[in-house]
């Protein structure tokens, strides 16, 4: 198959039947101006990638690629794994850095497996669990208009392609721009930073006991805890607060089952941070239990969700002033 390939490409490339897809000489150009190294990986046979190379980037292919690695002999596609490996020795880089461009969801599962993200260009193809996304052209990830005039692609298209792959290479932002839900921020990146610890009171607890146990650990809400481990309610300072202008000096006789709130709302670890924002500002509550699979592992409150908060939109506001620096 691959020796077949190789004819097929060199009859298309001679007869000159055979184009580079719209936006990848722009694509490849805007990546040497901003210091990309763009490597061909192949396994077809090395002098004809070169032959390819030459026709579709003219004589500036040397200029634009900076390593091309192929099979010496006919390698086939059972060996493209061993060639990208090459071409990541040849590149010296960590292969978490790359983006693979492939055209099969083969190609994408072997990017994979040597470590490097890839994109699937082909969009005729089912999407792939090894791919970040399918396309059918590299113009689509600035959405070009079609409607228009000229189906010219200019050096400037080059630099938001560019821009695009770098925000979807980032993790946090689909290609076309927007902050994705898969990839936003999640309540799990609040546990990894703070930790799963819960502090937590009984229900039969004395309200003079929860105060002095907030006050030892220098919290604002404790949850409850049943017998057998499971939520049972959630006690806050406001409720303490309300408690004693309800119930004056007899507050502190009171049980913490007496005051807390018994319907309880939580969230899970793969909640985005903003959609629990959303819900602390509209219901007014500033911390909320996160339980997965029907068991507490942590709490949040409103300043971790408002700090993560505050990194991602940093992040996003980061992405794209490098995205308007590119496009000049």
């Amino acid at each position: 198959m691959t020796r077949h390939s190789g004819t097929v490409a060199r009859e298309l490339i001679d007869k000159d039947y055979l184009d580079p897809r719209p936006g990848a000489r722009e694509l490849a150009s805007a990546a040497r101006q901003e210091g990309v190294k763009i490597a061909i990986v192949s396994a077809l046979p090395k002098g004809e990638v070169e032959h390819l190379m030459a026709h579709l980037f003219g004589e500036g292919a040397k200029r634009l690629i900076a390593c091309i690695t192929a099979a010496q002999t006919e390698a086939g596609e059972e060996n493209l794994l061993a060639v990208y490996q090459q071409a990541l020795e040849k590149l010296d880089v960590d292969p978490a850095s790359c983006m693979a461009i492939e055209a099969t969801p083969h190609g994408a599962k072997t990017a994979r497996t040597a470590g490097v993200p890839a994109v699937i260009l082909l969009g005729h193809h089912e999407p792939s669990e090894d791919a970040l996304f399918a396309i059918d052209e590299l113009t689509d990830l600035i959405g070009r208009d079609d409607q228009r005039e000229t189906a010219i692609v200019t050096p400037g298209d080059g630099f938001e392609i560019l821009a695009a792959l770098r925000r979807a290479h980032s993790g946090y932002f689909d290609v076309f721009g927007g902050l994705h839900r898969s990839y936003a921020m999640k309540v799990s990146d609040i546990l990894k930073d703070k930790g799963s610890a819960v502090k937590a009171v009984k229900a039969s607890d004395s309200i003079l006991a929860l105060a002095r146990k907030m006050k030892t650990d220098a919290v604002g809400a404790m949850v409850v805890i049943g017998a057998s481990g499971k939520l049972e309610g959630i006690i806050t300072e406001r409720d303490i607060a309300n408690g004693l202008a309800s119930h004056g000096d007899g507050l502190t006789r009171m049980l913490v089952g007496d005051l807390m709130t018994r319907a309880v709302i939580t969230c899970s670890p793969e909640d985005p941070i903003a959609n629990v924002a959303k819900i602390m500002t509209q219901r007014r509550f500033r911390h909320m239990p996160v339980q997965q699979d029907g068991e507490l592992i942590g709490v949040v409150s409103i300043g971790d969700v408002l700090k993560h908060r505050l990194d991602e939109l940093q992040l996003e506001t980061n992405v794209l002033r490098d995205f308007v620096i590119a496009r000049g």
